[in-house]
């Protein structure tokens, strides 16, 4: 059972939707894509995200290190050098 089908399955469930929302609206959204697809579509942006922090972080350390460099990827060893 997913999260909002909990949510459906509640003893009066409309009284926890803020009210500029309501059930038919959700319905439609909840149920335009498969479980799968819609797992496929949070994948692909979570790894879109992962890739962001990752570069942010990797730009971070090497500005740390080498104050002139424009673009993390020109630096050859990514790895902590301890």
């Amino acid at each position: 059972m997913t999260p909002y089908e909990k949510l459906k399955s509640l003893e009066h469930p409309k009284q926890y939707l803020k009210s500029e929302f309501n059930f038919e609206e959700l319905n439609k959204k909840a149920y335009k894509e498969s479980d799968n697809e819609f797992a496929k579509e949070m994948n692909k942006e979570k790894n879109k995200l992962f890739k962001k922090i990752s570069k942010d972080s990797v730009y971070k350390k090497v500005k740390e290190k080498q104050k002139n460099i424009k673009n993390p990827l020109e630096f050859i060893n990514l790895e902590d050098e301890n």
